[in-house]
């Protein structure tokens, strides 16, 4: 087993097991046309060419949001840090330019 950015690849002498590419589709392409029933029971299928192009982009673009989820549930948790004090700033009407001064906003 090896890791390659943050990616894991397994292989051995029979198989090679590392994440989807786009350059995939002239791998799968062959079974995807020739074996359309591999796909029966995939949820997107991908048996020929126009549907394991989208079966790929699918699956890249999840690959690609998974980021963004961490991210939410990162941003979700700050905000929950945040409100106690965005509530204070709030009923004590406190101003930009004093959270600067004070050190808890900075301008970039």
């Amino acid at each position: 087993m090896m890791e390659s950015n943050n990616e894991t690849i397994l292989e051995n002498d029979a198989v090679l097991l590392r994440p989807l590419k786009k350059e995939d589709i002239s791998l799968l392409e062959e079974f995807s046309i020739n074996e359309p029933e591999l796909w029966t029971y995939s949820l997107t299928p991908a048996d020929g060419l126009d549907n394991l192009k989208n079966y790929i982009d699918q699956a890249l673009g999840i690959k690609n949001y998974k980021l963004l989820i961490h991210l939410s549930y990162w941003i979700n948790a700050q905000i929950k840090l945040l409100a106690p004090l965005v509530f204070t700033i709030i009923k004590k009407n406190i101003t930009l330019s004093n959270l600067v001064i004070l050190g808890i906003v900075e301008i970039f």
